[in-house]
């Protein structure tokens, strides 16, 4: 996995299992900021010890969905003593919260997206690709799945390789060869699930990884896919061509943010990729 915190040259103790007393102990912190995640549950196990500790805690939201679940572990909640999120939108969601809504809740923006933009490649596109073996004027259409497959209820509807088939079916219908589909698996996210549906549609233009730049292979890619991921988030800032593709659109937490534009058929997918290309 990339770790993103080399960008700006910080000194990591990295966590590990049933680590947080240690690291506790060993830094004996005045407070605890932690981020959030629907999956991992360290940050919580870090919130549980700053209250047995007696240490204020605060937690940031980055982004718009599963705001209770990022703070449940085994049918019990672990509150900060405040939350940060990135704008009003999110604070409303927040605010609608049975669970947080007696929290106090904070707008900070994003620091990381304000990094971003103003983050400038300092590696070519030629020489970011020459590792992988793909020429500069290969067109690349990148698809950064959400893990809906890991929730419990995932009351999207749909998950990751419906979205994920429909690409492999617009691809077809453009026959280009010419495009590169690489595929920008979450930290989370099971690779054999995704891999399942490559295998049924097998093609030699498909390249799978957990590990790259994503700064750099957002800014280099021509077209980004994808459903609900931050990543297209931060596309955005790039001005980048980003399809959005949501089967059923019932359930949208970027509904209000202008991000994309939306497909639903993998016919209007194929339309989107070659308008944009």
């Amino acid at each position: 996995m990339y770790d993103f915190y080399i960008d700006f040259n910080l000194k990591i103790d990295k966590y590990k299992i049933r680590d947080e007393i240690r690291i506790m102990n060993k830094f004996k912190p005045n407070f605890i900021f932690t981020g959030t995640s629907y999956t991992s549950k360290i940050e919580l196990k870090f919130i549980k010890e700053a209250k047995i500790r007696k240490i204020k805690s605060f937690s940031f939201i980055d982004h718009y969905t599963r705001f209770n679940e990022r703070f449940e572990f085994n049918n019990e909640y672990f509150l900060p003593d405040t939350i940060f999120v990135s704008d009003k939108f999110a604070k409303k969601i927040a605010q609608s919260s049975n669970v947080l809504e007696h929290l106090h809740i904070k707008v900070i923006g994003n620091y990381y997206h304000s990094y971003l933009k103003k983050w400038k490649p300092q590696i070519k596109k030629n020489i970011f690709f020459q590792n992988l073996n793909i020429s500069s004027k290969t067109k690349i259409v990148l698809f950064a799945p959400d893990p809906l497959s890991n929730l419990t209820n995932n009351f999207f509807e749909f998950d990751e390789n419906e979205v994920l088939k429909a690409i492999f079916l617009s691809l077809k219908i453009l026959n280009n060869s010419n495009i590169l589909l690489i595929i920008k698996a979450h930290p989370n996210q099971n690779l054999k699930y995704l891999s399942d549906v490559i295998k049924n549609f097998s093609n030699e233009n498909i390249f799978l990884t957990k590990s790259m730049d994503v700064k750099y292979l957002n800014y280099y890619s021509d077209i980004i896919i994808g459903m609900y991921s931050s990543l297209l988030i931060e596309a955005s800032f790039f001005d980048k061509k980003i399809i959005r593709h949501l089967p059923i659109q019932t359930h949208d937490p970027f509904k209000n943010l202008n991000i994309g534009i939306i497909t639903s058929t993998h016919n209007q997918l194929a339309e989107a990729i070659k308008k944009f290309l």
